[in-house]
């Protein structure tokens, strides 16, 4: 048995794909966080390409939606002098329909809520940062 932890990724999502995410119906939804779950703690399993034309960005497929997403790994710098933090995260730049979906263009603004699933509602955390 393995007794090492697990290093664990938080899901950040963006403000325009929080609000498309919560417009889905319940089953939708599940699905949806059912694959963030999975992103805690491996990113890259899936159904998962790396989008042409721009390096270090995914796309993943999630039935007839989309889900483009970065890996972030490294350190931040606490309130602490001298202190870092190691930062494990999967940023959610966009989420929609396969039709409508953009892979290129500006990189939305990161809403600075932690994403979270509880009751069939999607619960945010704030992280106390912006990107």
């Amino acid at each position: 048995m393995n007794s090492e932890p697990t290093l664990k990724f938080d899901v950040i999502l963006s403000k325009d794909a929080a609000k498309y995410i919560e417009k889905l119906d319940m089953q939708r939804k599940r699905q949806v966080f059912q694959v963030f779950l999975g992103m805690e703690t491996n990113p890259l399993s899936g159904d998962i390409e790396t989008i042409k034309g721009t390096p270090g960005y995914f796309r993943r497929r999630i039935g007839r939606y989309r889900l483009k997403f970065k890996l972030v790994i490294g350190t931040r710098q606490t309130e602490e002098p001298e202190k870092t933090k190691e930062i494990r995260e999967v940023h959610v730049l966009d989420f929609g329909p396969r039709g409508d979906f953009r892979y290129q263009g500006k990189e939305p603004r990161l809403s600075g809520l932690l994403f979270s699933f509880r009751r069939g509602k999607l619960r945010y955390r704030n992280i106390g940062y912006y990107l």
